[in-house]
């Protein structure tokens, strides 16, 4: 039985830490990257400048989402540059066409996301929203490269063809293009569910009492859709991995006879968080229709919607352990792909996480502060 070492379960808890937060976070600014310009389209064939405003505000949630994951996302860069240099070096190497992919989108999403805003009501609204489409593009580019990776590292198709140098092989992965869609759904579903709960929160406190209701309708009849796609996607995928990562499967459903740990309980909160997220969504949609709406529907739908993915992501990643690269039903022990300079504790290894988790929880506290602390009780200025 192949158990980790201090250093690898240290190595293995840091980055999925910095994992879970930036792809959540990463969800959303993809979500809002494609939902800000799309409102914008429907606000200029409709000649409507509710949604144009409402299209305004939510790209306020695409900054601030994009900030914070920066940070995170330089947190996972050190903690693999650092603690795992060989998972790093084949990654770079097997999967260099994906990376770049990944990095081209960030070169074009970043640029695009300060220019669309200076230049609001500053050209005309074709060229704004082409500038939107561009945004949008490198939002969907990000996952299309990076979500490679997870892909690989569950079924290592076409590893020994990029090291012969076919580079494109890799793109032959048959969980990749579920996985992919899953990502970009699944930060779609989170951005306009989101939105749906806090501007449904906002009616309920009076605050903009016909924007806000107007709003929450909008993004409570895109989110229900996406949800609904986000569900099959869901489903195709855990089916998937049945086919290809029997491992993680194993260690999803709680099958000890294969994996080695059992992750049953996050599957069936992740279950839970979406049933809820369906519950609370659609009661709202009735409730809105008859012009009222729920504070517990309201907090249940945002709460929901924010923590199914990363309790999701937590079970798809951590499902692999102790290995890194699964290979059927084993695979290849996590403990051969970590820094071998870096002994340490297990007590040393215990106090480097507790540290990361106190990190993570003032990030949450800030973030929600900014987040819904003035968004929700305060007007908008």
């Amino acid at each position: 039985m192949e158990t980790f070492t201090p250093a690898t379960w240290m190595s293995f808890m840091l980055l999925g830490i910095a994992v879970l937060v930036h792809v959540t976070l990463v969800n959303l600014v993809l979500g809002f990257s494609v939902l800000v310009p799309f409102i914008e389209y429907l606000s200029y064939r409709r000649k409507d400048k509710g949604l144009e405003d409402l299209a305004r505000r939510l790209f306020r949630y695409l900054v601030i989402s994009d900030l914070v994951a920066g940070v995170w996302g330089t947190w996972i860069t050190v903690v693999l540059g650092g603690l795992w240099p060989t998972l790093t070096y084949i990654a770079a190497t097997v999967l260099f066409i994906p990376i770049t992919i990944a990095i081209i989108g960030i070169l074009i999403s970043i640029p695009a996301i300060a220019i669309y805003w200076y230049t609001w009501n500053k050209v005309s609204p074709k060229i704004h929203m082409m500038i939107g489409v561009l945004m949008a593009l490198g939002a969907l580019m990000v996952p299309a490269g990076f979500r490679m990776i997870f892909s690989f590292i569950n079924y290592p198709v076409g590893l020994n063809e990029a090291l012969k140098g076919n580079l494109y092989s890799v793109f032959n992965n048959p969980i990749y293009p579920v996985i992919l869609l899953k990502s970009w759904f699944g930060g779609l579903t989170m951005s306009a569910l989101m939105a749906a709960g806090i501007y449904a929160l906002k009616f309920y406190r009076n605050i903009e009492t016909e924007n806000s209701i107007k709003a929450s309708l909008i993004m409570l009849k895109m989110g229900l859709l996406l949800l609904l796609i986000q569900t099959l996607m869901g489903i195709t995928y855990f089916y998937t991995l049945n086919s290809y990562s029997p491992y993680i499967y194993a260690s999803i459903i709680g099958d000890t006879k294969i994996a080695q740990y059992n992750f049953m309980p996050l599957f069936l909160t992740h279950i839970l968080l979406v049933v809820l997220m369906w519950f609370a969504a659609l009661i709202l949609f009735k409730q809105l229709r008859d012009n009222k709406s729920s504070q517990i529907f309201s907090f249940i739908l945002i709460l929901a919607t924010f923590f199914a993915l990363p309790v999701g992501e937590a079970m798809n990643d951590a499902s692999r352990a102790p290995y890194m690269v699964i290979n059927g039903t084993s695979g290849l022990p996590a403990n051969i792909f970590t820094n071998s300079m870096f002994p340490i504790s297990w007590s040393i290894a215990y106090l480097a996480v507790i540290v990361a988790v106190v990190v993570m929880a003032i990030f949450a506290v800030t973030l929600y502060i900014i987040y819904f602390g003035r968004t929700i009780n305060s007007k908008e200025h």
